[in-house]
């Protein structure tokens, strides 16, 4: 192929200008251009560690980094170019979420969510004299926990659910639990606060960075921030399409193609050894629809997985989880 040849080719390809405006806006332009500023820039002061524990579904606990399904490896990963209009694989998955239909809760329906998790291995830490002194002690990593957490949410914020948990050692089985509650939902992930949210990637982004709290850094707040707004399974596709857009421009984030359950899946990693070494957290999305369907960690000294089994909406919530759940309205801002 001549010289001539080649340069026809590369304009047959090149994007037009209407493409052009849309992936690679002034906004986005100017964002990337900081990042680039700020990377080269002398390098901040050593931040204070924020312990790595499991992801926790409700912000009245401690909202922490999850993502990895444990079953499927990072083999063949490739790096996700930060800001670049390039066909890459969450620009294809937006274009998918932007296709979807629209996913608001019906008036009188729920919104019906069933995510089950599973984590082994425990953070050392010095023991309670007390708890030591009764044999509670931290740290065991033969430890595992399994949750079942199933929730209903309704279009003006109101959350039931119901919790199966159960934890077992190398030693013996532990007891199963269950746990139904009711919360009132009127923070940053209730549906109406999501049905706010800006549907441009450098608003969202923005939005997100000024709210995210409980990670080590920005970037890994806004990786967790996005995980949670896109599993609850009622965001706008253009509004899933601004998150998944946001993924693709953090620093650290990679990708990798696997089969999960003998269909493809999309597995976005997001890593930061400055902050967190040895530390994998990830998203793993079915690239057909881009549903967030499982998400997890990996780190030294523990694991966590998360799958999510989604029933778009459901016209009741089980009479006994009704009856039978505890009030916490008082307490609770945000659901799973």
């Amino acid at each position: 192929m001549t010289t001539t040849d080649s340069l026809t080719r590369l304009a047959t390809i090149r994007p037009d200008e209407d493409t052009l405006a849309h992936d690679w806006s002034p906004a986005r332009r100017a964002d990337v251009l900081a990042r680039v500023h700020a990377a080269t820039s002398d390098a901040p002061a050593a931040a204070t560690v924020t312990p790595l524990t499991r992801r926790r579904l409700f912000p009245a606990r401690r909202l922490v980094a999850a993502s990895v399904l444990l079953a499927v490896g990072f083999a063949g990963a490739s790096v996700v170019t930060s800001g670049m209009p390039s066909a890459s694989a969450l620009e294809s998955l937006a274009r998918t979420a932007r296709a979807q239909a629209a996913t608001a809760i019906p008036a009188g329906q729920f919104a019906h969510l069933v995510t089950t998790s599973t984590q082994t291995g425990f953070q050392v830490s010095a023991p309670d004299p007390v708890k030591a002194a009764a044999g509670d002690l931290p740290g065991d990593p033969a430890r595992t926990e399994t949750r079942v957490l199933e929730s209903w949410t309704s279009a003006d914020g109101i959350t039931w659910r119901h919790d199966t948990e159960s934890m077992s050692s190398a030693a013996a089985a532990g007891a199963t639990t269950t746990r139904d509650w009711r919360f009132c939902s009127s923070g940053q992930f209730s549906p109406s606060s999501v049905a706010a949210l800006p549907t441009t990637a450098s608003a969202l982004e923005a939005s997100v960075r000024a709210s995210a709290q409980g990670s080590n850094s920005a970037d890994e707040a806004v990786f967790v921030a996005l995980g949670d707004l896109l599993r609850l399974g009622y965001a706008d596709p253009a509004l899933r399409a601004a998150a998944i857009d946001v993924l693709a421009g953090i620093p650290g984030v990679t990708t990798s193609t696997v089969t999960r359950n003998g269909q493809p899946a999309l597995v976005v990693v997001f890593r930061d050894e400055a902050h967190r070494p040895g530390v994998a957290q990830t998203l793993t999305f079915d690239p057909g629809t881009s549903v967030l369907v499982a998400e997890g960690t990996t780190a030294p000294d523990t694991a966590y997985s998360a799958v999510h089994s989604q029933q778009q909406f459901t016209a009741e919530v089980p009479a006994a989880v009704v009856a039978n759940a505890e009030n916490a309205c008082d307490t609770a801002t945000t659901k799973p």
